[in-house]
């Protein structure tokens, strides 16, 4: 059968990376580290496109890892953390929502954005509307009028991915040698790649505090949203570097 668990014997073909969805959204929903006992589930290896970085391979390479964590079936991101936990405030939902997103497109793979992601796109919370009218399915476009900071952000991401050859390696071999992904806290994460001269470190809070990462590199800042450049930093150099709750930062 066609499916990602018979990757090895498909190498030309691409899967959706269901290790990723899950193990993203549900680490900012509950805003720590939930690492489970499957290696595909571990986030060092989400984010390194199911490689092997730690433990046995998911895939054969990144371009079989569909990265992704909303997409035509099932919930919108930005609906999935109301209805997993509907006292959730809207910034953060909003805050969940943008982190995830970030996420997609700064982990090693190909990236999947679903239409309207960027300006959080609902479905009135229902979970499953394959069979509903274009009035749950329909793409409000008035919704980005709403969100053209997150939007401006989103393009100048990509942007960002597309300059950095160390965000989108094409091996499996480059990723491992390059990649290192640890925690340092139970809700911040370190993923920092390095190959030759080059190195980016991207720092994860997951948690609901600001929390403050140490720049033993004497690394720069470029990304921290709603700031973002692809060749000048945005910050003075500093001993260390604030990380916002539910944030990313990208140093280089």
């Amino acid at each position: 059968m066609a499916h990602q668990y018979n990757a090895k014997q498909l190498p030309d073909y691409g899967f959706f990376s269901d290790h990723f969805r899950d193990t993203v959204k549900q680490t900012i929903a509950q805003s720590r580290q939930t690492d489970g006992k499957e290696a595909a589930s571990q986030m060092a290896n989400v984010l390194t496109a199911n490689v092997g970085l730690e433990g046995p391979a998911h895939f054969l390479a990144p371009q079989q890892a569909l990265n992704y964590v909303e997409c035509h079936d099932n919930a919108t991101v930005f609906d999935y953390f109301d209805i997993l936990n509907p006292s959730i405030t809207l910034r953060q939902r909003l805050a969940n929502s943008r982190l995830a997103l970030h996420l997609v497109l700064l982990a090693q793979g190909i990236p999947f954005i679903h239409s309207g992601q960027e300006f959080f796109r609902t479905k009135n919370l229902i979970d499953n509307s394959y069979n509903l009218p274009d009035e749950v399915n329909k793409l409000d476009w008035l919704r980005s009028l709403h969100y053209t900071e997150d939007i401006a952000f989103f393009r100048k991401l990509i942007a960002f991915r597309r300059a950095h050859p160390l965000l989108r390696f094409q091996t499996s071999a480059e990723i491992k040698k390059a990649c290192q992904v640890r925690w340092l806290t139970d809700s911040l994460l370190e993923y920092k790649i390095q190959k030759g001269r080059q190195t980016l470190t991207i720092v994860v809070n997951f948690g609901d505090q600001e929390m403050l990462y140490e720049n033993k590199d004497r690394q720069q800042l470029y990304l921290q949203y709603p700031a973002i450049d692809v060749q000048a930093p945005i910050a003075p150099l500093a001993d260390s570097y604030p990380v916002p709750s539910k944030q990313v930062i990208v140093l280089k």
